[in-house]
C-alpha cells in the first residue's frame, strides 16, 4: 500500500494537474478602444464609422465592411471594400492612413492604439510610361553613344602620339 502511495506521489509530482499557456504579445492584441474608421472610395464617396473597438487594421475593417484580400506570405494585401476592387489597369489601389500619416506594415500587423483615426483611401498612381512612339529615348541613346565614341576616338589619338 505504501509502495502505491509513493508512486502515486511521485507521478503527481513529475506530471503537473494544470498546464499554464502563455500568449505572446504578438498573438493576442487588446482591442483598442474609441476608433474612427473613414473609407473614401475615391468616386466621392466616403463612408464614416465612429466609436469602434479592433486590435488590427484589417480586423477593424472587417468589422464594419466585407473586405477581399490576397495573403503574402503572413501579410495581407487590401484587394477590395464593400465591393470596390482596386485595378493595376486603371492604376487605383486601397491604402490606409492612421492618424494622418501613411500606414507603412500590412493591415494585419498594424497594432491599433485607443482614439486612432484610420482612413482607406482608394488612390490613384499614374506610374509614367514610356511611349514606343516617343522618339526621345532612341535620341538620347544615339547622342550619348556618339558623344562616347567621340571621347574614344580623341583618347586614341593622345595615346598614338
Amino acid at each position: 500500500m505504501k509502495k502505491i502511495l509513493h508512486l502515486l506521489v511521485v507521478v503527481l509530482l513529475l506530471c503537473p494537474t494544470s498546464v499554464s499557456t502563455s500568449i505572446s504579445a504578438s498573438e493576442y492584441n487588446q482591442a483598442a478602444l474609441g476608433i474612427t474608421l473613414q473609407v473614401d472610395f475615391g468616386n466621392g464617396t466616403l463612408r464614416t464609422f465612429n466609436d469602434l473597438s479592433s486590435d488590427t487594421v484589417l480586423n477593424l475593417t472587417e468589422s464594419v465592411l466585407p473586405v477581399e484580400y490576397e495573403w503574402e506570405g503572413n501579410l495581407v494585401f487590401v484587394t477590395a471594400i464593400d465591393g470596390v476592387s482596386q485595378s493595376s489597369q486603371e492604376g487605383k489601389w486601397w491604402q490606409y492612413w492612421i492618424n494622418g500619416e501613411y500606414g507603412s506594415i500590412a493591415a494585419n500587423k498594424y497594432i491599433l492604439d485607443d482614439y486612432d483615426t484610420v482612413e482607406w483611401k482608394l488612390v490613384s498612381y499614374n506610374a509614367p510610361t514610356t511611349d514606343s512612339t516617343d522618339p526621345s529615348l532612341l535620341v538620347g541613346i544615339v547622342v550619348i553613344g556618339a558623344i562616347g565614341v567621340g571621347f574614344l576616338l580623341i583618347i586614341s589619338r593622345r595615346y598614338k602620339e
